[in-house]
């Protein structure tokens, strides 16, 4: 589809000019002539009373008039813009003279009548000011006594208390959108909002307004598809009307929308579109013209008087009959067809469209270039030609006629297909009767006035086919196929189907099938379980055609095939076997007895390799089912063993030669360590458990024995009862192990509330897997005893109010419970108990808005978990650990950390703006002997003494607000100020 819209052009104009305004200035208007006639020109001259670097005017000519050119004098430039009535001129002046002045000329309008004109002038750095001066002009045909014309008085917009609408602006240019503002204060109901065009009719619902208020909406004018023309918004309840306002779209000339859905006619054809031309003025007249390879210029339309603001074409062809007829004589080739439109005033606007007439043409395209007899094949025809009886079709209907001759050149078929989208489709299909060879198909597609053309392709018309699949298998006896088949003979064929020799074991599922749409059937071949082993032959056949098929079937014993997901078994676990076979029954034996078993029924060992075994004197597991689950003694010996599967033709006797038969391997196994770490870590005071995981085959199968040793200590953790076996953790296979920190000083053996620590070094943890009493494997698991990391931050100083938060950062395992944190006041002291996290880390959080402004001290104490009451804990938080009254309440072995302190203020201390200084060559210094750091008194065995590390205070310095900066957009100064700088270097680059 192609679209030609005549539309208005917007120019887009950069205003400059420099620096501010030399002296006051006044801008006045002059008319000459007052009174000119319909058509005339009227001289506007707009006069300056001082100079100035840069200027704007804005002139807003009446409806009607229409610019021709524009002149100045007194100035260096001046920039010319217009949209629509609007006129701006852009003045710069570097010359600093007298003042200047700007004439324009334009077109009076046809319509006679007074005529008013206004004005805004802005210096550059001053305030707008309207143009003063004259007005008006008189508009009136000559030798007539001008009168003056009355001032219109406005239609009043109806309106109800409480219910208004309005319009930003009543004239908006196409493109432009519409401002609309509704009050409502609920008294009229809903009300819906609609715009109406006056010069279609058209109606459109907008908006449903269900509650009181000031609504505003916008609209825009191009989406919307308002073309130019006067519009009218209206609100109405259920009883009509309520209150309505009028507008213009706008635009400086006729609208036209010109639609051609295809530039590309067939001879015989006609040019289809539709022609619509919108306005706000009134229309006068529209021409529709064509011009091409004839003589002479072919009209469609010629209407004049129209007198609205909108008009539809009554002629929507251009027929090639027309323009090949005399006396224009026209042939095939590009053509334009050129659409003039005049209107109120004198404006006028023309579209122009190419297209383009060339002979019929087409492509005949069968869906095969063959087809079977009884088949059919579709044929499609592809032209340029009209759909048959759509717009671009006149006179006679379009048509495509075609003649199917068979290889003696007799017409044996024909007919008549329709154009539909540029092509036509129809059917060819021989009969059963008719004789394979090639037939030729002829193919005529025919317009209007005689015109026409005829081409043909040849088509192979052959022996119907019928094809089966498979067309030979081997069927073991129980067993079933299904039989697919495919024909181009037509749906609802019937074939008949037939077993050579009948009667002896294999059947069909139906003796006759019928083919579906797309030549398709099926059927399934059944053999029984006492078929003859030989080959049989199915035939399916249709008689009329004479077409036949044949499948080979050949009856084989009934098979079988075994397969597990394992090669190995756990003692004492199972294992899943799938068997694939025909056979009604499977028995199944084994290379040893008392092994294996199925649901508690005992696989029995395979008592001949080469005689004939009769099953109920050697019974044996056997089954029907698809899957069976076979279990592994608990006293199995380990080794690889052997499993017989059998499918027999007779139940009561296996021959293990010839029957059907597979085998599978099985090895046993032990149970086995199958995830145990090689190396743990303990931190004094604390503790740690170990997970090890076991490949056994269920809970209570395996279990383990464990025991500590080191540095004097040894511990059975079985008896401790520090050993939970799979049973207790609930999961196959898993164990876990507790190692903790502390020991009893009286047994040496690790105890969850010993009263001495662990002295830090190396130790062995032994573990060993049992199954019954027989130790299957055994492991040694390095322990590391570490002393205790403690790492402490919190805030040198926060503001009242705020959160007092102190984070540790320790080596302790997850959920260690031994850390308190004390806030010191001067009545009270705050204690917190944290627990370690996943990560290592401890939060605690002190509220300070029910503290004075002040220093706290903060201490952070690591009991070991050797903690006596928390009262004790309160009295005592400081506590040095080596004070001799420390041993008394158990605290002799802590760690004590601070203190530390936080300052509770009411304004953060700014942090100082560091003063940035040269960097000096770097001299070698002597490294210096540290410091010693003083640190908590240890326990007589701790080896390394914990240094408390406080976290540096973070002070930062408050930022002052800025007091906020007025940004203003660019205006034309600022733009006047670029080009100013411009037009010097241009004056200068002049006079050298």
């Amino acid at each position: 589809m192609s679209k030609v819209k005549k539309i208005g052009v917007a120019l887009l104009v950069v205003l400059l000019a420099l620096s501010t305004t030399a002296a006051a200035q006044d801008v006045t208007r002059a008319i000459d002539p007052d009174t000119v006639e319909p058509g005339g020109t009227v001289t506007v001259t707009l006069t300056s009373t001082a100079a100035a670097f840069g200027v704007q005017i804005i002139e807003t000519i009446p409806d009607g008039f229409t610019y021709v050119s524009h002149d100045f004098s007194g100035a260096n430039d001046v920039q010319f813009s217009q949209s629509g009535n609007t006129l701006t001129f852009t003045v710069i002046d570097l010359s600093i003279a007298d003042g200047f002045t700007v004439t324009y000329t334009l077109q009076a309008p046809s319509d006679e009548g007074t005529y008013t004109f206004s004005g805004t002038y802005e210096p550059m750095n001053e305030s707008v000011a309207d143009v003063g001066g004259e007005t008006t002009v008189q508009v009136a045909a000559a030798g007539a006594e001008p009168e003056p014309t009355p001032t219109p008085t406005p239609t009043p917009t109806p309106s109800v208390s409480g219910v208004e609408i309005s319009v930003a602006d009543d004239t908006v240019v196409y493109g432009d959108p519409v401002e609309v503002k509704v009050v409502n204060d609920g008294s009229q109901g809903t009300l819906t909002l609609k715009v109406t065009n006056e010069g279609t009719g058209d109606t459109e619902k907008l908006e449903i307004i269900d509650t009181s208020g000031i609504f505003r909406y916008v609209y825009d004018t191009d989406a919307k598809g308002w073309y130019p023309g006067v519009y009218t918004l209206s609100l109405e309840n259920a009883a009509g009307i309520v209150t309505w306002v009028q507008f213009s779209v706008t635009s400086d000339e006729p609208y036209i929308v010109l639609d051609i859905p295809d530039n590309t006619v067939a001879s015989g054809d006609a040019l289809a579109y539709t022609l619509k031309v919108y306005w706000h003025k009134k229309i006068d007249s529209v021409t529709v013209t064509v011009i091409g390879p004839m003589e002479g210029t072919f009209t469609a339309v010629s209407e004049s008087n129209i007198g609205a603001y909108y008009w539809k074409s009554p002629v929507t062809a251009v027929s090639t009959l027309d323009l090949f007829a005399a006396p224009f004589s026209g042939t095939t080739g590009a053509y334009n067809l050129k659409v003039s439109v005049s209107g109120e005033g004198g404006a006028s606007s023309s579209a122009t469209f190419k297209f383009y007439v060339e002979a019929i043409s087409f492509n005949i395209t069968p869906e095969d270039s063959s087809v079977a007899r009884g088949g059919s094949v579709s044929v499609e025809v592809m032209t340029n030609a009209g759909d048959t009886n759509g717009n671009m079709d006149v006179d006679t209907p379009n048509t495509v006629m075609w003649t199917l001759y068979d290889p003696d050149g007799v017409a044996v078929d024909s007919g008549e297909a329709n154009i539909e989208d540029g092509s036509a489709t129809f059917a060819i299909s021989p009969k059963l009767e008719w004789d394979s060879g090639t037939y030729k198909l002829e193919v005529t597609v025919k317009t209007a006035g005689g015109y026409e053309k005829t081409d043909s392709i040849d088509l192979e018309v052959v022996d119907p086919e019928l094809t089966l699949t498979p067309t030979y298998e081997v069927i073991v006896r129980g067993d079933s196929i299904t039989v697919k088949g495919s024909t181009t003979l037509p749906a609802g064929t019937q074939f008949v189907i037939s077993v050579d020799p009948a009667g002896e074991g294999v059947t069909v599922s139906d003796t006759q099938v019928f083919a579906d749409a797309d030549g398709k059937f099926s059927f399934s071949i059944d053999v029984a379980t006492d078929a003859p082993l030989k080959t049989f032959t199915v035939t399916v056949e249709n008689t009329d055609a004479n077409v036949d098929a044949k499948v080979k079937i050949k009856v084989a014993r009934q098979g079988i095939k075994v397969s597990t997901e394992t090669a190995s078994a756990l003692i004492g676990g199972s294992f899943d076997v799938t068997i694939d076979t025909t056979a009604t029954t499977v028995y199944v034996y084994a290379s040893k007895g008392g092994v294996f078993s199925v649901g508690g029924t005992g696989i029995s060992k395979l008592p001949s390799l080469v005689g004939d075994i009769d099953t109920n004197a050697n019974p044996t597991f056997s089954t029907g089912d698809s899957e069976i689950t076979v279990g592994v003694a608990d006293n199995a010996q380990l080794g690889t063993y052997t499993l017989y599967f059998f499918a027999p033709e007779d139940p009561d006797v296996i021959d293990p030669v010839k029957d059907p038969q597979d085998v599978l391997y099985v090895t046993i196994i032990d149970i086995s360590f199958t995830d145990i770490p090689s190396e743990v870590t303990v931190v004094k005071g604390g503790s740690t458990t170990v997970t090890i995981k076991a490949n056994v085959p269920r809970t209570d199968f395996g279990w383990i024995s464990a025991s500590f040793s080191g540095n004097g200590v040894f511990t059975d953790l079985n008896d401790a009862g520090f050993v939970k076996d799979d049973a207790d953790t609930g999961s196959k296979g898993v164990f876990e192990i507790t190692l903790y920190g502390k020991v009893d000083s009286q047994t040496l053996e690790l105890n969850e509330n010993g009263d001495k620590m662990l002295s830090s070094g190396t130790y062995t943890l032994k573990v060993s897997l049992l199954r019954d009493n027989t130790v299957v494997d055994t492991r040694t698991i390095m322990v590391n005893v570490v002393n205790p990391q403690i790492d402490i931050s919190l805030p040198g100083e926060v503001l009242k109010g705020d959160e007092i938060v102190v984070t540790i950062t320790t080596n302790r395992a997850e959920d260690y419970d031994g850390l308190y944190v004390f806030l010191e006041t001067p009545n009270r002291v705050y204690m917190q108990n944290p627990l370690v996290d996943a990560d290592g880390k401890a939060e605690v959080i002190f509220q300070s808005y029910g503290l004075d402004y002040g220093t706290y001290r903060v201490y952070v104490r690591d009991t070991m978990t050797t903690e006596t009451g928390n009262q004790d804990l309160l009295q005592f938080y400081s506590l040095d650990p080596a004070d001799s009254t420390a041993k008394e309440y158990k605290m002799s072995d802590d760690l004590l950390y601070g203190p530390f302190e936080v300052s509770v203020v009411e304004e953060l201390t700014p942090a100082p703006t560091p003063t940035p200084t040269p960097t000096p060559t770097p001299t070698p210094t002597p490294t210096p002997t540290p410091t010693p750091t003083p640190t908590p008194t240890p326990t007589p065995e701790k080896k390394e003494t914990p240094k408390p590390t406080p976290t540096p205070e973070k002070k930062e310095t408050p930022k002052p607000t800025p007091t906020p900066e007025k940004k203003q957009g660019p205006g034309f100064e600022a733009i006047f100020a670029i080009a100013g700088l411009i037009a010097v270097a241009y004056l200068l680059r002049r006079r050298q």
